[in-house]
C-alpha cells in the first residue's frame, strides 16, 4: 500500500476533501428546470463550507465550474486561494464527456478554456481536473496531458449512478494509479468493495447524505484498514438548508434535498470518529497526486 510511510507510522491515513463548486441550479437533477442565474447562493454556501473547513483545520480542493455565474464572482475564488485551498478545473458547461455529440475537439476546447479562465482569475496554476458527474472516458488522459494537467479525479467506480463513466483498461482501478502513456495520475473516488461484487460509495456527495451514518462510518473504517488514502467530494449547495425547492419528481427531489440540514453535523461526526481510529492527515488532491507520481503512495 505505502512505500516507506507505512513503516514509519502504520496508523497514518490520508484524507482528501474536495468540492465540486458550481451554482446550485447546475444540479443534473434540475437540468431542464426554468431557473434564473440571478437565484445565486454561492457566496452563502461557500461561507458555510469555509467555516466547516476552518473548524477541522482542513485545506481542500475545489473543482470549479467556470461558467458565467461563477466567474462574475471571481473574488470568491481568490478568497479560496488566499485561504490555501487548491483551485482545480471542472469545465465550463457541466456537459457530460460521455455525450456522443460532445466531440473530442470541443472537449479539449472547453477544458482548456476553463483552465485558462481559472488561472487568469486566481493567478495560480491549475493542475487537476474532474469531469461533470464523473463522466470519464478512455480519451480523457490524452486530453489532459495535452493541456498540461498533472492529475484527474473523474473515476467513480460506484454502479449506482448511470451518469458515471468507465475505463476499458484492466487492473486495480479502486486506488490511485499513474497512466503510463501520459503520466496523468488518476485519483478515483473512494468506494468500499464487498466480496469483489459490489462497490459502496463512501466518498460523500448524495450517497453520503442518504447512507445512514453508522453504516457509512463502518464502511469507511473497513476501507481504511486496506487503503492508505480516502478521497471525498461534496458540493457547496449540499450544506445549504435554504436551497430553493424545485419539484422534479419524488426520486430526484429525494436525491437533491435529503439531509441538507444535518450534513455538516454528519460530516463533523464521521471525521472526528475516523480521527479517533487513525492519525488522519488532510492533503489536497494535488499533494496526493505528487506523492503518487513519486511512488510514495498507492
Amino acid at each position: 500500500m505505502v512505500k516507506d510511510f507505512s513503516r514509519l507510522d502504520s496508523n497514518l491515513r490520508y484524507c482528501c476533501i474536495s468540492y465540486d463548486l458550481e451554482p446550485w441550479y447546475r444540479i443534473e437533477n434540475l437540468r431542464g428546470a426554468s431557473i434564473s442565474d440571478s437565484d445565486d447562493r454561492l457566496a452563502h454556501q461557500l461561507e458555510l463550507v469555509c467555516e466547516f473547513l476552518r473548524s477541522q483545520n482542513i485545506v481542500a480542493t475545489f473543482f470549479i465550474l467556470s461558467d458565467q455565474a461563477v466567474m462574475r464572482q471571481s473574488g470568491l475564488l481568490r478568497k479560496l486561494r488566499d485561504l490555501g485551498h487548491e483551485i482545480a478545473c471542472h469545465g465550463t458547461s457541466h456537459r457530460l464527456l460521455t455525450d456522443r455529440l460532445f466531440t473530442k475537439e470541443a472537449i479539449v476546447n472547453e477544458i482548456g478554456t476553463s483552465k485558462s479562465m481559472l488561472e487568469d482569475a486566481t493567478g495560480v496554476s491549475v493542475r487537476g481536473f474532474r469531469a461533470p458527474c464523473f463522466s470519464i472516458t478512455d480519451s480523457l488522459f490524452d486530453i489532459l496531458a495535452g493541456l498540461e494537467f498533472d492529475y484527474d479525479s473523474s473515476l467513480n467506480n460506484s454502479p449506482l449512478n448511470s451518469r458515471y463513466g468507465t475505463l476499458s483498461r484492466s487492473g486495480n482501478l479502486l486506488r490511485p494509479f499513474v497512466d503510463t502513456d501520459t503520466s496523468i495520475v488518476e485519483i478515483p473516488l473512494s468506494v468500499m468493495n464487498f466480496f469483489s461484487r459490489f462497490n459502496l460509495p463512501i466518498s460523500g456527495g448524495g450517497f453520503g447524505r442518504v447512507i445512514p451514518r453508522s453504516l457509512l462510518l463502518r464502511a469507511i473504517l473497513m476501507f481504511l484498514e486496506e487503503n492508505v488514502s480516502w478521497h471525498t467530494y461534496f458540493h457547496p449547495w449540499e450544506f445549504d438548508d435554504g436551497l430553493p425547492r424545485i419539484k422534479q419528481g419524488f426520486f430526484k427531489d429525494f436525491a437533491t434535498y435529503y439531509n441538507l440540514a444535518s450534513y455538516t453535523q454528519k460530516l463533523h461526526s464521521i471525521i472526528n470518529h475516523v480521527s479517533g481510529h487513525y492519525r488522519l492527515k488532510f492533503l489536497t488532491y494535488s499533494q496526493l497526486a505528487c506523492m503518487c507520481s513519486k511512488n510514495e503512495i498507492s
